[in-house]
């Protein structure tokens, strides 16, 4: 319930998203994109889905935040 509420919040300050890159085939696909919040950072993602009889049975994100430039 923590987690639920956790990514609740996460996806309530999601101001935008941006794909940067989309490959895969029918077995998996890799999605690394960028997330801007309401917090004074963007994060850049990246995303590994793995299919079985098409559905996602996997799904492996990995995230670094990115501190906007000083003014």
């Amino acid at each position: 319930e923590a987690y639920v509420q956790g990514l609740s919040g996460f996806a309530q300050s999601v101001t935008g998203l941006n794909i940067l890159a989309a490959h895969g085939d029918e077995a998996e696909a890799v999605i690394v994109y960028e997330v801007t919040t309401t917090q004074p950072a963007t994060l850049v993602c990246a995303e590994l889905l793995t299919f079985r009889g098409g559905k996602i049975v996997s799904d492996r994100l990995t995230f670094s935040p990115r501190k906007p430039p000083a003014e």
